[in-house]
């Protein structure tokens, strides 16, 4: 799967799809890794737009690939320091925790 900035992702085809075809990708906040040892599959810089505090946990907000709704989770235990608005991280996720589905045909 190919962002509209030419970042090339792996992920899991969802039914009804095949290479090239427009897609969205789904993929759970806790799944992604946050910070400079990330590593997986997918890995991509980010900037944060916004973090949002949980109590247990914080979710971060962040621009990947030309989008601005990429969300992650950022759990205490996680041990990193919360980045601020505007600061540059790097993403990683595993292509078995996302899926590529077809968009919502527009009402």
């Amino acid at each position: 799967m190919a962002l509209a900035d030419g970042t090339q992702l792996r992920a899991r085809c969802g039914p009804g799809l095949a290479r090239g075809d427009a897609a969205v990708l789904a993929l759970r906040p806790e799944r992604v890794l946050v910070g400079t040892g990330a590593s997986a599959d997918n890995e991509v810089a980010a900037e944060l737009v916004e973090t949002i505090y949980f109590g247990d946990h914080t979710r971060l907000r962040l621009r990947v690939g030309g989008y601005d709704d990429f969300v992650a989770r950022l759990t205490f235990r996680d041990g990193l320091a919360r980045p601020a608005a505007g600061e540059r991280v790097r993403l990683a996720w595993s292509a078995s925790c996302c899926r590529a589905l077809a968009p919502e045909a527009p009402e």
